[in-house]
């Protein structure tokens, strides 16, 4: 027995799904009447949306500026964060806690049919809940222009902007709170800081006066006048400097770059100070402080104090003043750039495309079955009953011969 083929023909094969035309138009229709009824049957869903600038990282504190102002250049640029609150306020919006004050302030156990199981089991329900919620809300962050996007997808169009409206609300809250306890602990901070600043400024006002009585007046030379006030200074952005460190420590964590890079600045200052006041430093043109006669490295020292001492009340005074604001504002955080709006337009489900997709299915499957019928009527048997001959597709017909 030999195995004979023939080639394909693809006028034959259009003919035969013609032929089964009924059957293909019949199942496509079935198709198409069956997407319309589940299009209109799924519930539809409305969007709201509204994007939002989040608050400016302030991870340096005031006392930057006010360096700034004094003319203490230091690279406090360093204490910068930026682009960090977008991500944080991401994560806020995304917690279990938001999304709790959420669920419950608008009871959404009826919106997402959870009253019957709430009666029976409240934690439950709330759990379900607040997952339900997590999945209908989308929350995006463009690190490049530093928008937050939020939408909230419900049934009931008003329902998703009271929704929108409420995160919004929980995260301006959280963010005041956490401002106004900022500022609390900062100004607790710098009382306590100041109540021992003054002590040792009064210290230092009576050395001064006891080595005067003692010793008399003594006259710094007008060369070295330079390279004292340039040490004092210096010595004054240290202190400075450890106190920034001593601010920024309240809000930032023990490891954190930002607390490492004000370190750094505070070793290489201390660093810079040491090399000074032993050896001195030839490309500044500054002497030694060793070389210098006792009694005017006693009363450099003396006056030095006293001037740091008096640095640091004056600016712990500023600080405390705008610890005070912070404690008490109530100035919105969040620049709200597209306010939710109540949706008009379903984004599902999509009915149009439902449409389509299962004409196009019910056509192929149509098509499939059109030709496994047409394979079943191509089988012939012999005389014995075998299977004698069949076609595969139209113009492919494959039989035995002697």
């Amino acid at each position: 027995m030999v195995l004979m083929q023939e080639e394909f023909s693809i006028g034959l094969f259009l003919g035969k799904l013609f032929k089964k035309r009924k059957m293909i138009i019949g199942v496509t229709a079935l198709f198409i009447l069956i997407s319309v009824i589940f299009a209109l049957v799924l519930p539809q869903k409305y969007m709201a949306v509204t994007s939002l600038l989040p608050p400016d990282d302030d991870s340096g504190s005031t006392l930057s500026s006010l360096l700034s102002q004094t003319g203490m250049a230091l690279p406090f640029s360093l204490l910068g964060g930026g682009g960090g609150a977008g991500l944080i306020d991401k994560e806020i919006l995304s917690s279990s806690t938001i999304r709790m004050k959420v669920v419950d302030d608008l009871n959404l156990y009826e919106l997402y049919e959870l009253e019957e199981a709430r009666a029976e089991n409240p934690a439950m329900a709330r759990e379900a809940a607040i997952l339900l919620l997590g999945e209908n809300s989308v929350i995006d962050y463009d690190d490049v222009s530093n928008v937050l996007r939020l939408s909230v997808m419900s049934t009931d169009p008003q329902r998703s902007v009271d929704i929108v409206e409420k995160y919004l609300s929980e995260l301006e809250s959280f963010n005041q709170d956490k401002i106004q306890a900022s500022g609390r602990s900062k100004r607790i901070f710098l009382e306590r800081r100041l109540a021992l600043t003054q002590n040792d400024l009064e210290d230092a006002e009576t050395a001064i006066k006891e080595f005067a009585a003692e010793n008399g007046t003594i006259h710094i030379p007008t060369e070295l006048e330079n390279e004292l006030a340039l040490l004092a200074e210096l010595n004054s952005r240290l202190i400075f400097l450890e106190l920034e460190r001593a601010t920024v420590a309240q809000d930032a964590a023990p490891n954190s770059p930002v607390l490492r890079r004000v370190d750094t600045s505070i070793r290489v200052l201390r660093d810079k100070l040491n090399q000074m006041e032993t050896v001195g430093d030839p490309d500044m043109h500054v002497h030694a402080l060793n070389s210098l006669p006792a009694l005017t490295l006693e009363y450099f020292n003396f006056q030095k104090n006293l001037r740091i001492q008096q640095e640091i009340a004056t600016l712990l005074i500023q600080q405390i003043e705008q610890a005070k604001l912070q404690e008490t504002n109530d100035i919105p955080t969040l620049k709200i750039l597209d306010s939710p709006r109540v949706p008009t337009l379903a984004i599902w489900p999509r009915k149009k495309l439902i449409v389509i997709a299962a004409t196009m299915l019910g056509f192929i499957l149509a098509c499939l079955m059109a030709l496994v019928s047409d394979f079943a009527d191509s089988i012939k048997t012999n005389k014995e009953g075998k299977l004698d001959a069949w076609q595969w597709l139209p113009g492919m017909k494959r039989s035995k011969q002697a």
